[in-house]
């Protein structure tokens, strides 16, 4: 299956020494009350009325699924039909313009909604890597997210991150995505964000919603970084005031 890094609807951008362990924040496996079939990506048509617009989107998504159907499941949804109530009501499909072609990685993240017309290298171009689904999800749910790096099995982070996550103004919005530097299919995902497990290499991306890249830190960075980045992106808190200023006042840069 053909995967992209996907941008989460903003321009990815890129900003191993001692690590401190932290099982207790990783992600464990989101379940979508949709959940796509066997681990596929799903393809989600929603429509009115069954009109040549339909039609010639429905055929697009048909023939792409077809192509691939290891890795995609496909559903046509008529948002007036009383038993897709429950779907149309999950994507908040009710007022939106249709025909639309919704695209759900395994976990229920949303990667992709194409309005009125769709081509099959749109449709392509909506998969993700498993870690960057985890991140997609979590932003949709509301919660500030860490791409971390790892080398081992254990789940680890830089001790300044592990502070913020300790942080009880952060604690309950923050999860922490793991990602393997030696999975083959993350390594696209990992390049464009530049983070690594060389020397002096970033090993975490931080990210928050919609789809803001905060920044990228590494063993050097500290709390206070990470809190002034997230207030410099605007997505600390609403309050001009803001403890939190103090990175973004002094112009440091992030690591």
């Amino acid at each position: 299956m053909k995967t992209s890094t996907r941008k989460l609807a903003f321009a990815l951008f890129s900003a191993l020494a001692s690590t401190t362990p932290l099982a207790a924040h990783a992600q464990a496996p989101v379940q979508a009350a949709e959940q796509t079939a066997q681990g596929k990506f799903s393809y989600i048509v929603f429509y009115r009325n069954d009109d040549e617009l339909t039609q010639t989107m429905a055929q697009v998504v048909k023939d792409a699924a077809a192509k691939q159907p290891d890795a995609v499941t496909s559903r046509f949804v008529q948002i007036t039909n009383p038993a897709d109530a429950a779907i149309v009501a999950q994507f908040n499909m009710g007022r939106a313009p249709m025909p639309l072609t919704l695209v759900a990685a395994p976990n229920g993240a949303v990667t992709g909604v194409f309005r009125k017309h769709v081509t099959e290298e749109q449709l392509a171009g909506a998969f993700v890597t498993t870690s960057m689904s985890h991140c997609m999800k979590a932003m949709q749910d509301g919660k500030l997210v860490f791409l971390a790096l790892q080398t081992t099995p254990d789940v680890t982070v830089p001790q300044g991150v592990a502070d913020f996550l300790d942080d009880p103004e952060f604690k309950e919005r923050v999860i922490v995505v793991p990602v393997q530097a030696a999975d083959p299919a993350e390594a696209q995902l990992l390049g464009e964000l530049k983070i690594g497990a060389g020397p002096n290499q970033p090993t975490v991306a931080f990210f928050a919603p919609p789809g803001v890249v905060v920044g990228t830190f590494g063993a050097a960075s500290n709390k206070a970084e990470i809190t002034g980045a997230l207030h410099a992106a605007g997505k600390c808190c609403n309050d001009p005031n803001c403890k939190h200023n103090h990175a973004a006042k002094s112009g440091k840069h992030v690591r």
